[in-house]
């Protein structure tokens, strides 16, 4: 798909790749079901008792070409015992798992593959989770899922959206991405350790990752690194401040593509740009708080205070009003760093909209 130029191609673009993805995500199901040669976890459980291993070696099919391979009873020991450190690690009653923990236990390789991925658009949400076109180069682009396992209890808390959401992206989450790096290495680590989704994977990587290192692929990764833009956080606190408004706190029950506005911000490299301009502002102004300012004189409140928090108060105002959201967690973060007091911030306000 060639990107378009216009908002309502794009978003055409994002329902034709939703529906690839549906069909592909049906057909690797499809070929799954007909899998030969798995390890399974009876089968590898036959090899837990060093004491007691079978005398000789396992011989599993090897694609569906007539190929086979072999493993010897101390190599199927050896993954018995890769398969229990790693269920160590996790908490079995606890579903997802921490960003900063996924990012630790990423292979540099991947890390580094993923600095090469083009893009990540997040375009869609269902409840907790959350989906993502990230480019590819085995084919054009991949359905990555991250499911936010935090969000729900967020959403009935009186705290901001904005600082609920920003707390929630720093909680638990679990992954799913269909390309072969995920599916071959990594999907078995992620259900032994519960923060995969479905479809989960029982059948030890035998082949390709026997002894249970690394994470995430690429897809994953670039994905989490769009998770933490300033674009996701702005969008997904408008979601979190629209669904505490719905009737009995109901819930997204289906896949919704985010509207116009919020596709706006997530796509839109101008609106992006607009939007982060007026961050940079706030960032520098808190930066630049060590040096004395010249007082500013427009007024008699507002004398004495560094010019340039001033201005950052009217950016984050006017960018807030700009994306229909509350700006008054953010302002009074300001207040509380730099000894505001309600006055003053009223002067500011008022006169950012002279």
């Amino acid at each position: 798909m060639k990107a378009s130029g216009t908002m309502r191609g794009a978003v055409s673009e994002l329902k034709e790749f939703e529906r690839q993805a549906e069909a592909e995500k049906r057909q690797i199901a499809a070929v799954r079901e007909n899998g030969v040669g798995l390890l399974t976890p009876e089968l590898l459980e036959r090899y837990s008792d060093k004491t007691n291993l079978p005398a000789q070696e396992l011989v599993l099919a090897y694609g569906r070409l007539g190929g086979t391979v072999s493993f010897t009873p101390e190599q199927l020991h050896q993954m018995y015992l890769a398969r229990k450190r790693r269920e160590e690690k996790f908490n079995n009653r606890i579903y997802g798992v921490k960003i900063a923990s996924l990012l630790r236990a990423s292979r540099p390789a991947d890390k580094e593959r993923a600095k090469e991925v083009r893009n990540a658009t997040l375009y869609q949400r269902k409840g907790n989770l959350l989906f993502f076109r990230v480019s590819g180069r085995e084919q054009p682009f991949y359905r990555v899922q991250i499911r936010l396992e935090n969000w729900q209890e967020a959403l009935y808390t009186a705290t901001p959206a904005m600082r609920a959401v920003r707390e929630v992206l720093q909680g638990r989450v679990s992954i799913e991405c269909p390309c072969g790096r995920h599916q071959y290495w990594y999907r078995y680590l992620a259900t032994i350790g519960k923060y995969a989704i479905d479809p989960l994977e029982h059948d030890f990587p035998k082949i390709r990752n026997p002894k249970l290192t690394g994470c995430c692929c690429k897809h994953v990764l670039r994905a989490i690194r769009e998770l933490g833009s300033n674009r996701v956080l702005l969008v997904l606190a408008r979601q979190m401040d629209a669904e505490r408004k719905k009737p009995g706190f109901k819930s997204v029950e289906r896949k919704q593509m985010f509207n116009q506005s919020d596709l706006n911000i997530l796509i839109s490299r101008r609106l992006h740009r607009d939007a982060m301009a007026a961050l940079r502002k706030y960032k520098a102004a808190a930066d630049a708080m060590e040096k004395k300012q010249t007082p500013r004189r427009s007024s008699a409140v507002l004398q004495g205070i560094d010019p340039k928090v001033v201005q950052a108060v009217g950016d984050i105002a006017r960018l807030y009003r700009q994306l229909n959201m509350d700006s008054g967690e953010a302002i009074r973060g300001i207040a509380d760093k730099y000894k505001l007091n309600a006055a003053q911030i009223d002067a500011i306000l008022k006169e950012d909209r002279a």
